[in-house]
């Protein structure tokens, strides 16, 4: 009976949270109308701490945001590995018959996230491992054409113990370069696209310990442009002030959730319309340091650049409760907060050919958000 009478109060504080969470630009509809939720939360007989996130993850597809981000992430990141292998000592200062026709490389990634102490962001922790493949060509002593083949696993574990969603994501991308032998500057532009399988699962605490499972499909399409440049400051050590945009667009099948409850007891979903726009900028600088040993090249760099995620509907999800009349509008305004990446960067490229690069991005954002990512990579030229 206590809990009872504390049932508008949480309601009411659940409602509002709802009507003030940026990802959640539009209130639940319904919740007003229908006495079926306050029922609901009668009948549990403990509140939790995280009643808000409960609320939200039993009646909303809130928590499937990370079908649209996690792709988005990894692609974000196999970027910065491609231009950082076309960056390497060997294919910018090494011009005319020095310069190899054909150049392989393979690049292994590995990322994480914190967005815990960011209760307005996506509401899991990311983490992701893949790799890729790539093959450039040089057509002249300035334009080079390349493409990469990768796969990435990734995992978004859902806050409060909400769950897991596991994505499968297989992308190709080819891109063209110019890199002008006279100029202290050379841009890339590239394009991909990636099919994506999840393997979810979101356990609903206000619903009798449910667990609901799916298995969505999507695709998902890209474009990004580059340039940089190379600025001398003394011998072996050069300025690298850059720009970037990335534009990512994942589109995921409708579906509908299976429960381990039995209806009409279930709180399964059912997802008519779910895509996911990033429009991704980055402006910085950088120190590199290259320093020739004989048989081999050393560069260390360091780069920073200012991240901004441009504003929009970039999260557009439409859902519905499959037994009950009560649909959610999710529409989000940004997918990441902005702030500032930092990357070092450590190569040696080989005369016989082979090049080694490690590098650790960091990036943190004034909402408390804080993502991290280690790429490591071998390549060979012939």
């Amino acid at each position: 009976m206590k809990f009872r009478s504390l049932c508008p109060l949480v309601v009411g504080a659940t409602l509002s949270a709802l009507a003030t969470t940026p990802l959640v630009a539009r209130p639940h509809n319904g919740l007003w109308q229908h006495e079926w939720l306050m029922n609901q939360l009668i009948n549990f007989s403990n509140v939790p701490d995280s009643i808000y996130s409960n609320v939200i993850n039993n009646t909303s597809a809130l928590s499937y945001v990370a079908t649209g981000t996690l792709p988005v992430m990894t692609s974000v990141n196999e970027v910065s590995a491609i231009i950082r292998q076309l960056d390497m000592p060997y294919t910018n200062t090494m011009l005319g018959e020095n310069r190899p026709a054909w150049q392989t490389y393979a690049i292994g990634q590995w990322s994480t996230g914190d967005f815990d102490n960011d209760p307005t962001r996506p509401i899991y922790n990311p983490e992701s491992w893949g790799g890729l493949v790539g093959a450039q060509y040089w057509a002249d002593e300035e334009r080079l054409v390349g493409g990469t083949l990768s796969y990435n696993f990734s995992r978004a574990n859902i806050h409060h113990n909400g769950g897991r969603i596991d994505n499968d994501n297989i992308r190709a991308r080819l891109y063209a370069a110019l890199v002008p032998e006279e100029q202290p500057w050379w841009a890339i532009i590239g394009v991909s696209g990636a099919y994506n399988y999840y393997d979810a699962r979101r356990n609903l605490p206000l619903s009798s310990e449910e667990v609901t499972t799916s298995n969505p499909e999507g695709y998902e399409v890209g474009v990004f442009a580059a340039v940089n440049a190379r600025l001398r400051i003394t011998e072996g050590l050069q300025l690298t002030p850059f720009a970037r945009i990335d534009y990512n667009y994942v589109h995921t099948n409708k579906f509908t959730e299976k429960s381990n409850v039995a209806d009409p007891d279930s709180f399964r979903l059912r997802v008519k319309r779910f895509n996911t726009e990033s429009i991704q900028t980055r402006l910085g600088s950088g120190l590199e340091y290259t320093k020739n040993f004989g048989a081999a090249t050393l560069q260390c760099a360091i780069s920073a650049a200012w991240v901004s995620e441009l504003g929009g509907n970039d999260i557009e999800i439409r859902s519905e409760l499959v037994n009950v009349p009560f649909y959610t509008k999710i529409d989000g305004d940004q997918m990441f907060g902005d702030g500032v990446e930092f990357i070092p960067t450590v190569a040696l490229v080989f005369d016989n050919g082979l090049m080694l690069q490690a590098s650790y991005t960091v990036f943190m954002t004034f909402e408390a958000q804080f993502t991290q990512n280690v790429s490591v990579g071998v390549g060979y030229r012939f």
